[in-house]
């Protein structure tokens, strides 16, 4: 399962009909995997493999010789030959998460791939040609990286062919109850446990808390709390007590979020504050707003969500994600 949204949903159907490489952003647990999956699953190389490898479980000096192969005797250790992954993956797809942890010198290696479709493993007298569509994805920002020097700039434009972001459940707003009741019913279905209802308490609980490890967070919850439930109706005496401390945090009557005892400022950032990226400009001007619309309730939420046309546990949610009054 993945967080999607719709445009989203629109480039996704564009990544599974072209040929190009395609870069996924998204947070952990957003479903990154799932989402480079489906679109080899639905491209013209289904019937290929599909071969993940993930940059930051593994050591830094071994992934050249994991991605690209070596001939036996290539270094100290190599008593065998070794196909690398994108030699396994040959006629579909490769699939690198946390491109962003890969190090200067292999991306370079990399690019070359991109470029030329060859490889030469380590040790090989000459090189193998390819054909491997590579699918990358990181919950960095790549820019930054860019910027910092710790990613060459030519292979983040190599890649940033068709880009795919994957929203976090914090930022889905109204949308977040739909996806509760997605993972409730996928979980319902496992266990063969119906669900009724969710209490007002369970769905506060939800609503309010931040997600930081989204889908794969929130299926975890759900899954303990209904195997939990004698019954079947949701209550939040039965979320899992790893929850508790979270609900503690978020509680409604944290002191936090009594606005009116935090002096805020409701000025529009200057325009140096401003960058280059379009949804770090948005995440600012959305804070903004939100502290203009709190001075002028005068910290009070429930009025301040009504003036914003929003939900008071969206409202509450957005402060604790911008971090307002802190």
């Amino acid at each position: 399962m993945m967080i999607y949204d719709e445009r989203t949903r629109s480039e996704f159907q564009l990544a599974c009909d072209a040929k190009e490489t395609v870069l996924i952003y998204g947070q952990t647990g957003t479903g990154k995997t799932t989402l480079a999956k489906e679109i080899h699953s639905q491209s013209e190389r289904a019937k290929g493999p599909f071969v993940s490898y993930n940059l930051a479980s593994v050591h830094a000096g071994t992934i050249e010789s994991e991605l690209f192969g070596h001939e036996r005797g290539a270094f100290t250790g190599a008593d065998r030959r070794r196909i690398g992954r994108l030699q396994e993956a040959d006629g579909g797809t490769l699939f690198l998460d946390e491109i962003g942890e890969m190090p200067l010198d292999l991306q370079a290696k990399l690019l070359e791939f991109l470029h030329s479709k060859t490889i030469t493993p380590l040790g090989a007298s000459g090189a193998i040609t390819l054909n491997v569509r590579v699918i990358a994805a990181t919950h960095q920002n790549l820019k930054q990286k860019v910027r910092k020097g710790t990613f060459r700039a030519d292979l983040f434009y190599r890649l940033r062919v068709i880009v795919l972001e994957l929203p976090s459940l914090k930022n889905l707003g109204e949308g977040f109850g739909v996806w509760v009741h997605r993972v409730l019913q996928d979980v319902t279905k496992e266990l063969k446990k119906p669900v009724l209802r969710i209490e007002d308490d369970m769905a506060r609980a939800l609503e309010t808390y931040s997600w930081p490890g989204n889908l794969r967070e929130l299926r975890n919850t759900l899954l303990y709390s209904v195997y939990k439930m004698p019954g079947n109706v949701l209550t939040s005496e039965y979320l899992p007590h790893w929850f508790g401390e979270a609900i503690e945090k978020i509680d409604e009557s944290d002191p936090a979020l009594d606005l009116s005892r935090n002096p805020t400022s409701g000025e529009v950032p200057p325009t140096h504050c401003f960058t280059g990226d379009y949804y770090e400009n948005l995440a600012r001007f959305e804070k903004t707003l939100i502290i203009w619309a709190l001075d002028q309730c005068q910290g009070r939420v429930g009025k301040t969500a009504q003036r914003l046309g929003i939900s008071r546990s969206t409202l509450l949610r957005r402060i604790r994600s911008h971090r307002i009054g802190k």
